[in-house]
């Protein structure tokens, strides 16, 4: 066998061996995104407490902090100071954005450790139990519906299965989507 023939031999190899290595990686993750489940997304971000874009069945979309996310209820610290509390159900998807600014990332760490705090809050929690706690504060808030419309005011009182806001408005506890505090 000749020398040329030798290395064309060897850089076939070579080639294939490269192939097949790719091929291995694209499968495995593939494997690994075949196995991932919403739920997994969303505690992974939590824990990291990612900068995400929270889109709800009404066609809102909440911008901020990933504080905490159980099948009951999520949180999302939002950039302008308010905090938003969807109920699982009506969480469409969620789009996590990158943050690689210094400043973003001091954000994330301090989400993160808020998040610990703020799970243990909302962990089992449905929207009627955060409704009542922030019942107990005369929270103002918006109030978002499965129609789309969202009620502003402070929260008079909770029932069973309503929501009363000042100025009369009572609404049906299992038709919110979401509840956010105000700034």
């Amino acid at each position: 066998m000749r020398d040329d023939q030798l290395h064309a031999f060897l850089g076939d190899a070579r080639a294939h061996a490269a192939v097949d290595t790719r091929r291995r990686r694209r499968w495995l993750a593939r494997q690994l995104d075949e196995d991932r489940t919403f739920e997994e997304v969303c505690a992974r971000a939590a824990r990291d407490g990612a900068a995400v874009d929270v889109l709800v069945t009404s066609g809102r979309t909440h911008r901020g902090r990933l504080l905490t996310a159980h099948t009951g209820v999520i949180t999302v610290a939002g950039s302008d100071g308010g905090t938003a509390y969807i109920t699982g159900a009506a969480v469409v998807g969620v789009r996590l954005r990158p943050d690689a600014t210094p400043a973003g990332q001091q954000r994330a760490t301090a989400a993160a450790q808020a998040s610990a705090a703020a799970a243990a809050a909302v962990a089992g929690a449905t929207l009627g139990d955060v409704v009542r706690e922030l019942a107990g504060g005369h929270a103002t808030v918006g109030v978002g519906t499965v129609d789309g419309r969202v009620h502003r005011g402070r929260i008079d009182g909770v029932g069973r299965d309503v929501l009363r806001l000042a100025g009369g408005m009572h609404l049906r506890l299992d038709m919110v989507t979401e509840v956010v505090t105000a700034t």
